[in-house]
């Protein structure tokens, strides 16, 4: 997959080896001032052995890699897996200072989009530091509703985002968020329990 974003970037998929050096070296210097506590760190041997363990339960989830690019110099990250039958969820992204505010992640997202659409989810779910309005923001013009609040005993207070691929299921959404009232396509989907 390789896609150009804004007529001068490109979006390709790139190996976990690859994604893992530049993430290593550019996320201290993208995220200066951010911790996370690594919580699995503290774990016993017993404990990572039954996490590995349980981990095989979950079979082979899709998994995507991607990198942006700016003159085949790379420039940034996104990654992210299948949690569910039905959602991805986005993990992490990154761009580098000096390409940050040209549009590229704007761009970027309508391309996952039609790439995840294609693939059938029905969900993209993503958390994010409640205050990361460089990213919520955007995501919101691209979309996404929020759906929820976490607070992760890693990283903190997050605000929960979720693109619903189908138009209903966003209004739903919206109805149960109280924002709007419920035309004939959500009555339509009431499921009332009878005694």
């Amino acid at each position: 997959m390789e896609k150009t974003l804004l007529g001068k970037f490109q979006l390709k998929e790139i190996s976990k080896e690859e994604y893992d050096e530049f993430r290593a070296i550019q996320e201290p210097l993208i995220f200066p001032d951010r911790f996370d506590i690594h919580v699995s760190k503290n774990f016993s041997e017993k404990e990572i052995t039954q996490r590995e363990s349980l981990k095989k339960n979950l079979g082979t989830p899709f998994e995507l890699r991607l990198g942006f690019f700016s003159d085949q110099k790379m420039i940034g990250w996104s990654y992210g897996f299948q949690i569910t039958e039905e959602t991805f969820r986005m993990a992490t992204s990154g761009i580098i200072p000096e390409f940050q505010n040209k549009g590229i992640y704007s761009s970027f997202l309508l391309e996952l989009k039609t790439l995840l659409g294609q693939e059938g989810f029905q969900i993209i779910q993503s958390r994010h530091y409640a205050t990361d309005n460089q990213v919520i923001i955007p995501k919101l013009k691209a979309g996404f509703v929020i759906s929820g609040l976490e607070i992760s005993d890693e990283y903190g207070l997050l605000l929960i985002l979720r693109y619903f691929f189908n138009e209903t299921r966003k209004k739903v959404m919206h109805v149960r968020s109280g924002y709007q009232q419920a035309d004939q396509s959500v009555t339509e989907l009431i499921r009332k329990y009878s005694n």
